[in-house]
């Protein structure tokens, strides 16, 4: 018990934790190949394509198509110089006004006689349009009353022709027979007894 135990490593473990020091760990240790990335493609080059060969015919089309066109524009600028015209004075055409007519008060007679205001023709419009649409309401109700009365007309006259045809002659209503319950049902409160006949004792 006086003496420890040899706790002292032996030389094995000393060189490999020595080598076990050197190396690092957080790395990985297995040797790996990169990666195989595909290769890139190659962008290809447009070709480029070959311009349309005009014909000796389609030229000669479109040299006079311009020399038409230079023509029109030539045209029509003549055409507006020519139109335009000096302008005239107007007052050559100017007619003096007769002297206005001035009433008892000293007004011109078109200052005197008031102008109608806007809101009250707009509320004699508005009367019009009132009267307006009551006579059509009227018109609509008179050709809906004619309606009806025709279509009443109609119908007696085919009815009547119908009970012609088949001889249906007018019938009059039959009274109601109701049917008379006994009052011996209905008293509830002195209900019936000795109905039972020779089994009334058993109740």
């Amino acid at each position: 018990m006086d003496q420890f135990p040899d706790i002292t490593l032996p030389a094995e473990v000393k060189e490999d934790l020595e080598i076990i020091e050197t190396e690092d760990l957080k790395s990985d240790p297995f040797v790996r190949q990169p990666p195989i990335k595909p290769p890139a493609p190659v962008p290809e080059t447009p070709k480029p394509k070959a311009k349309r060969q005009v014909s000796e015919k389609q030229k000669a089309h479109l040299a006079n198509a311009r020399k038409l066109a230079r023509e029109r524009k030539l045209a029509k600028k003549k055409e507006e110089t020519t139109k335009e015209e000096p302008k005239q004075d107007i007052k050559e055409y100017a007619q003096k006004l007769p002297p206005a007519e001035k009433t008892d008060a000293g007004l011109p007679a078109s200052m005197a006689t008031p102008k109608v205001d806007g809101f009250e023709q707009f509320l004699g419009y508005m009367n019009k349009y009132g009267d307006m649409m009551i006579n059509l309401q009227k018109e609509e109700q008179r050709k809906r009353e004619e309606e009806e009365r025709k279509e009443k007309e109609l119908e007696a006259k085919y009815f009547k022709k119908f009970q012609e045809q088949h001889g249906v002659k007018k019938s009059e209503p039959k009274p109601e027979t109701t049917k008379k319950i006994p009052k011996k049902s209905l008293d509830i409160l002195n209900p019936p007894q000795n109905d039972f006949g020779q089994y009334s004792s058993y109740f």
